[in-house]
């Protein structure tokens, strides 16, 4: 069997694997590299103007389709004209980071529960959400999760903390 979809550690996950004998062409990038449309490896994560780079990106695309470093110096930064489109055959893993939620419980006095969370941030093609920070209960958050700590800390929580990974 091989791994088809991972997560950002490259942790395969649930249901993210085929038999190889029935999907060859799929297995066979299944190390965790990300490819150009030349079949170049890229070079990941890499930085450009300055700033860390995890995935393929789309900053500055003259053609509006990702791109990647093939080639960088000791620093990380893209070497001139070494980069190119990537494939758009590359795994989401490629194009995205997933965000990571953790959230806390705290008992207060009155016996009510709060959550509160933190949420890492993410990037898709190259373009990073912030660390956002918040209430459980709030729907438009990222870390929506208005059970948490009611489930969890039946019998009190001060500080308890969970982590989870959001897919």
């Amino acid at each position: 069997w091989c791994a088809t979809a991972v997560n950002k550690v490259g942790e395969v996950l649930d249901g993210g694997w085929e038999d190889c004998s029935d999907n060859q062409e799929y297995c066979e990038q299944t190390d965790g590299k990300c490819f150009t449309v030349t079949a170049k490896d890229c070079v990941l994560p890499f930085k450009y103007k300055g700033v860390w780079v995890e995935t393929c990106t789309i900053q500055n695309s003259v053609n509006k389709k990702p791109w990647c470093a093939t080639a960088v110096n000791d620093n990380g930064e893209v070497l001139d004209g070494r980069w190119e489109d990537c494939s758009p055959e590359n795994k989401d893993y490629c194009n995205q980071t997933w965000g990571h939620c953790e959230s806390t419980c705290e008992s207060l006095q009155d016996g009510n529960t709060t959550c509160s969370f933190e949420f890492t941030g993410e990037s898709k093609l190259g373009i990073k959400t912030p660390a956002q920070f918040g209430n459980c209960d709030d729907e438009s958050g990222p870390c929506y999760l208005p059970n948490d700590c009611n489930a969890d800390c039946e019998n009190g929580c001060e500080n308890f903390l969970r982590s989870e990974i959001l897919f």
